[in-house]
């Protein structure tokens, strides 16, 4: 953690010579957060319109799934798009485009 910094920033890395930051997306979500090490594996956004990539540290990915639009719910919280029943669980969507641009 940086001093000074939000709670919900873990730090900063260096990948490949660009800045990210690492966002603990538990504590943005109100979950419980993932144990980091540094070994631990990050999941990087890039966004399209410029602005710097953000991480977060994941514990496991399982699958990647494909929701067809008409199965997604839209939500009101800007760092969701929505959420989606896969199986019988349900999945929050990242809006990755409003999630860093909702924490500053």
């Amino acid at each position: 953690m940086l001093p000074g910094s939000p709670a919900w920033l873990y730090g900063i890395a260096n990948l490949r010579g660009e800045i990210v930051s690492v966002l603990n997306l538990s504590k943005i979500c109100g979950k419980k957060s993932v144990a980091v090490s540094p070994k631990s594996k990050v999941i990087v956004l890039k966004p399209n319109h410029g602005s710097s990539s953000i991480a977060f540290p994941v514990d496991r990915v399982s699958e990647i799934v494909t929701f067809n639009p008409e199965n997604i719910n839209l939500s009101d919280d800007p760092r969701f798009f929505g959420k989606a029943q896969h199986e019988k669980n349900f999945v929050n969507l990242l809006d990755t485009e409003n999630l860093w641009s909702s924490l500053s």
